[in-house]
């Protein structure tokens, strides 16, 4: 099945792409960089990313940050009580918040400005 994207219209975003998530040393490294690392995920990704890039769409890579004072942060699964009880290893300077890129990360808020805005340009990619 082929399907036509105009990448004009069109954008990758790319979630969780962090040290905190899929790095041995990051926060959640014992649960899940294993996983992670034996699914191939990683590599299928980046060929993906690739691909989409060669087509003119870009590619937003997005990242889960805690602001100081838990911004809007909710405790709603034991997954975000950690979170929120580490939070000082989610701030965006911390070295386990870093995306796994060079090509430049958005914060959550910052990508969906970025996609409501008709003639916005291309800020990562």
């Amino acid at each position: 099945m082929e399907v036509t994207v105009d990448p004009r219209r069109a954008a990758v975003l790319a979630l969780h792409w962090q040290v905190n998530v899929i790095k041995p040393e990051g926060f959640f490294g014992s649960l899940l960089s294993e996983p992670v690392a034996r699914s191939g995920v990683v590599q299928r990704a980046a060929r993906f990313h690739e691909s989409v890039r060669a087509a003119g769409v870009p590619v937003i890579f997005t990242r889960f940050t805690v602001p100081v004072g838990e911004g809007g942060l909710v405790r709603n699964t034991e997954f975000m009580k950690a979170v929120g009880d580490a939070q000082e290893a989610f701030r965006p300077d911390a070295a386990g918040d870093l995306a796994l890129t060079t090509a430049g990360c958005l914060t959550a808020e910052q990508a969906l400005t970025l996609l409501r805005c008709p003639s916005s340009d291309v800020v990562a990619s």
